[in-house]
C-alpha cells in the first residue's frame, strides 16, 4: 500500500488518535525482524546513495537527509507500505530528497509516523546501531 493512500484512508483524528491507532494498525503488515544480512546490505546502499566523496578521496554527507532516508527505508522494509513515488528503496537509485521529505511530512502531520517505528519494536533500535556502527 502507498504511504499517501494509506495516509488518505487514515487522517489525523480529532481528540484522541491514540484510541485508533491500534485498530488502524491492523492494516500494515509488520516485520518484527529482519535478518542482519539484509540490515547490512541496506546501510550499504544507503551509503552508496547519500555519501559524496571529494577530490581528496574523503566522504561527506548530509546527516538530516541519512536520517530521513534510513526512516523512510525502515518503514518501506519492515511493512507493506511503498513510496507513493517510487517502489524501489533501497536500490542504488538517487532518490530524491523533497519527494522523501514530502512522504516523512505525511507520515508526521498525521501522527503516524512514531506509532509504526514504535510498531516494529527493537529490531529498528538494532538496525539503527548498525547504521551508527558503519557511518
Amino acid at each position: 500500500m502507498k504511504i499517501r493512500e494509506f495516509i488518505m484512508r487514515n487522517r489525523k483524528y480529532e481528540g484522541k488518535q491514540e484510541d485508533k491507532i491500534a485498530e488502524i494498525m491492523k492494516e500494515i503488515e509488520l516485520k518484527n525482524y529482519i535478518p542482519i544480512s539484509t540490515k547490512l546490505t541496506l546501510i550499504d546502499k544507503l551509503a552508496d546513495m547519500l555519501i559524496v566523496k571529494n577530490e581528496d578521496g574523503f566522504g561527506t554527507y548530509d546527516s538530516a537527509a541519512r536520517y530521513i532516508y534510513f526512516t523512510l527505508m525502515s518503514i518501506q522494509v519492515y511493512t507493506n507500505l511503498e513510496f507513493s513515488f517510487n517502489d524501489n528503496v533501497g536500490n542504488n537509485n538517487k532518490l530524491d530528497i523533497t519527494e522523501l521529505c514530502n512522504e516523512y511530512d505525511l507520515l508526521m502531520e498525521n501522527g503516524w509516523l512514531f506509532p509504526i517505528i514504535e510498531a516494529i519494536g527493537n529490531d529498528y533500535k538494532d538496525f539503527n546501531s548498525l547504521l551508527n556502527m558503519k557511518w
